[in-house]
């Protein structure tokens, strides 16, 4: 009697063989590099964060307050998040983002073309399943510890500056748009303000 084939996915991370006459159970994600079941596969199966520049807060110079408002740029690519800055606490409330939270929540993806419209948006963050060494079963583990990693990614001014209200340094920003390109050095851009508008009623409003 001729001996069942056998079938070995190169993603599962198990290698115990599947019979070829049986059902795949598992596909494999590009996006998160994870093994999953398709007839579960929802809308909201597959969630990447952004990758957030959070220690580096920078000042919105023209916002008017009470509360300073600080902008953090995502280093994945052009999402916003702003917050307002309790001083007496040191603590952040108003949590807003221009984007959602994540660079991509959606379905979990198998088809490779529809991978690469996906990866146009961010490099940074959609990663091949060649750099992520999936063939042994690992590379959902490894994803993760990418998205964990440090990217140092320039900032405008200076990545590696911290807005600091006391000391007056840091980044900061002539009110919206909020693009990457146009932060600078504090003192600079609140000269800016100051040139651009004389009374605090020309400040320009939320």
């Amino acid at each position: 009697m001729a001996r069942e084939k056998i079938h070995y996915h190169p993603y599962t991370s198990s290698s115990r063989p599947a019979a070829l006459s049986q059902p795949q159970l598992h596909q494999h994600c590009l996006v998160c590099h994870q093994t999953f079941d398709p007839s579960t596969n929802t809308d909201g199966s597959c969630d990447i964060p952004h990758l957030w520049h959070s220690d580096a807060a920078v000042l919105d110079a023209s916002f008017p307050g009470p509360d300073p408002r600080l902008v953090y740029f995502a280093k994945c690519c052009d999402a916003v998040h702003t917050s307002y800055l309790n001083e007496e606490d040191d603590d952040e409330y108003a949590q807003a983002y221009s984007r959602g939270q994540s660079c991509y929540v959606g379905h979990h993806i198998m088809d490779p073309e529809e991978f690469r419209e996906l990866r146009k948006s961010s490099r940074l963050v959609f990663r091949s399943c060649g750099s992520m060494k999936c063939a042994d079963g690992h590379g959902a583990w490894r994803f993760q510890e990418y998205l964990d990693m440090d990217h140092q990614v320039p900032l405008g001014y200076n990545a590696t500056k911290t807005w600091d209200d006391e000391g007056g340094n840091g980044p900061a920003i002539d009110g919206v748009p909020y693009l990457q390109a146009r932060v600078g050095r504090r003192e600079d851009v609140e000269r800016q303000v100051q040139r651009r508008c004389q009374e605090p009623a020309c400040l320009r409003q939320e």
